[in-house]
């Protein structure tokens, strides 16, 4: 452990924990992915900021923390107003009401954190998604124990998030700081040395492309940014062979990586890989301290060899990149593929087809070009999708962070999104420990796979990235007594974390309203169903969703007047969402339903639920 940590006091731990904590326990709720968890959580974490905001006098945030935090804090206020132009108002409120998860996080965890226990936090980011992973794969391979879906649809790894690709993505950042630990002179480095062949197994057990590539930026970025890199480099090399062999088990596991297959089969193979595993964590904690004695002996043969092997990799970088340009017309051709049939493990991993997103980002496109200063509203591209969409997928998100962000909120929220992420990039530059070079690699990794998946909707997988970030920030602090905060810039602050906690209080209800509303009406229980939507549209007046609660519930009396008013509420509060006539269009007759029908095929001509209409 380095000097600093050593001098950690027990007050320190409060960040570290938050962070644990918050990852674990919204892993744990679907990774958080749904309003009544947005709430909870921002109500949770802009307390915690709001308290030490009151209780402190004095701070270490720098510059380019509060950069940080304003630039997140920016965003999410910029989403919140796009309601003043956007296609859609309730679904611009939501993404305001989900981005205020981060903008309180950030803040927490910054005024929690102090300079000397930013690797600590690194270690409790680790120790959050570690979890999530781990209890994620171990149901994957106790299927007998815990009921896990083998369905065509989720074979692959993705409980507890609810989605493969969000779970490989907080497992590589995971891997990427076990490795950092693991080479750094932390007495866990044995601990988080044994959590590497794991972690590879689950990766592979999402099926997950894009982790891949992501992984690999990480530890490039972990060997080039560590002050270590020889001891860095000897020891996550010593650390492929027994998650070489994991990878190897894993994919010869009969019923863990492929679709319907035989609960039996599934289970034997399962049980025979997890005892496999924790021989492997045996193994691989033992490397960190026996890689260490070999650089210690042989260390100026090992740097010859390390610069030969660097010399080796430019060259084939640049044999790649030529070899790019000269098949480009395939390589695209083979990207615009569709994706490869439900099947084995292997056929999905190997396939280089991007699995729709180039139509994706062609229709976010469509919106920039539409809307090029503001666009057209935060958390509205579904509504695109749906105009234009060239098959039947149901698609929200646009699969890359910064495409959807410039076609929603225009270069202006863009720009203030960039702004909260590029200080912790600029702070990597002085990351002068393994750990924080591991935190540094883990949070580029994030952004990398950001770029081509819907990481940003998944508040665990965004938590982590900026716990990653957090560190970085902290570690670049200056070594010099923290400021003390005047009354004004403090009551400003508290007043501000008030305005976050209230808005995310009131979504938080809303939510729970809502979600208590449709569980009563799933139990067949009309009069509590109907007062939690009230409810629900009283605290959330602009959203349509109770409304359409309400149509459900007159609709299961047989009132289809009623019914019928209550869905043209819910479509008065978004005229542009296709599923309102669609439900004006169930409770009506004649010409009534035609009229709802071809107005929602405007909104989405390849709905076969609108065509549907038409043939009753």
């Amino acid at each position: 452990m380095s000097s600093r940590a050593e001098r950690v006091r027990p007050g320190d731990l409060a960040a570290p924990v938050v962070v644990a904590t918050t990852l674990v326990v919204t892993a744990s709720a679907s990774g958080a992915y749904f309003p009544r968890e947005w709430g909870s959580s921002a109500v949770a974490l802009g307390l915690i900021a709001v308290a030490v905001l009151v209780r402190v006098e004095r701070f270490e945030l720098t510059r380019l923390e509060l950069m940080a935090i304003g630039g997140l804090g920016g965003y999410a206020a910029w989403a919140g107003l796009s309601a003043a132009w956007s296609a859609s108002v309730p679904r611009s409120i939501s993404e305001l009401q989900r981005d205020l998860v981060y903008v309180a996080g950030a803040a927490a965890i910054l005024l929690l954190t102090r300079r000397r226990s930013a690797e600590l936090l690194a270690v409790s980011a680790l120790a959050g998604a570690a979890a999530a992973t781990l209890w994620g794969l171990t149901m994957q391979l106790f299927p007998d124990r815990f009921g896990f879906d083998f369905s065509s649809m989720n074979f692959r790894l993705g409980r507890p998030l609810g989605y493969s690709g969000a779970l490989a993505i907080v497992a590589a950042m995971a891997l990427l700081l076990a490795l950092g630990v693991a080479a750094s002179s932390f007495r866990l480095r044995s601990a988080a040395a044994a959590l590497v062949p794991l972690l590879v197994t689950a990766i592979y057990l999402t099926l997950s492309r894009s982790a891949w590539l992501a992984l690999a930026v990480g530890i490039v970025m972990l060997v080039v940014l560590s002050p270590e890199r020889l001891r860095t480099g000897v020891v996550v090399a010593s650390l492929t062979v027994p998650a070489g062999v994991a990878l190897w088990l894993a994919a010869h596991s009969p019923g863990l990586s492929e679709a319907n297959p035989q609960l039996a089969t599934a289970t034997r193979s399962g049980h025979r890989l997890f005892v496999a595993l924790l021989l492997l964590a045996v193994v691989s904690a033992a490397l960190p301290a026996t890689a260490s004695r070999l650089v210690s002996r042989w260390a100026p043969q090992l740097r010859m060899r390390t610069r030969k092997l660097g010399a080796i990799g430019l060259v084939a970088g640049a044999a790649g990149v030529a070899a790019l340009v000269v098949f480009a017309g395939p390589l695209y051709d083979a990207l615009r593929s569709p994706p490869p049939p439900t099947g084995s493990s292997g056929t999905r991993l190997l396939s280089a087809s991007t699995s729709g997103r180039l139509d994706y980002w062609r229709i976010a496109w469509h919106d920039v070009e539409q809307h090029p200063l503001l666009g057209s509203g935060a958390g509205t591209y579904e509504l695109r999708w749906d105009r234009e969409r060239p098959n039947h997928y149901n698609v929200l998100d646009a699969h890359t962070l910064y495409l959807e962000a410039l076609a929603e909120v225009g270069p202006i929220g863009l720009g203030l999104l960039l702004v909260g992420f590029v200080p912790a990039l600029v702070a990597a530059r002085r990351a002068r420990t393994t750990v924080t070079a591991a935190a540094a690699a883990a949070y580029c990794t994030y952004l990398v796979h950001a770029g081509v998946d819907w990481d940003w909707e998944t508040p665990t997988v965004t938590l982590t990235a900026i716990a990653c970030a957090c560190v970085l920030l902290a570690h670049a602090r200056p070594e010099r007594a923290p400021s003390r905060i005047g009354p004004l810039v403090r009551t400003g602050a508290v007043a501000a974390g008030g305005v976050v906690v209230t808005i995310a209080f009131i979504g938080y209800l809303g939510a729970a309203a809502l979600q208590q509303s449709d569980g009563a009406l799933g139990a067949g229980d009309l009069t509590a169903a109907r007062a939690y939507a009230r409810r629900a549209a009283h605290l959330e007046p602009w959203s349509p969703a109770p409304w359409r609660v309400l149509g459900d519930i007159d609709g299961r009396t047989g009132d289809l007047d009623a019914a019928r008013a209550n869905y043209s509420r819910m479509l008065a509060k978004d005229p542009n969402d296709w599923f309102g006539w669609y439900a004006v269009g169930l409770a009506s007759r004649g010409s009534a339903r035609l009229t709802a029908a071809h107005e929602g095929l405007r909104l989405n001509p390849k709905s076969p639920e609108l065509a549907s209409l038409l043939e009753r």
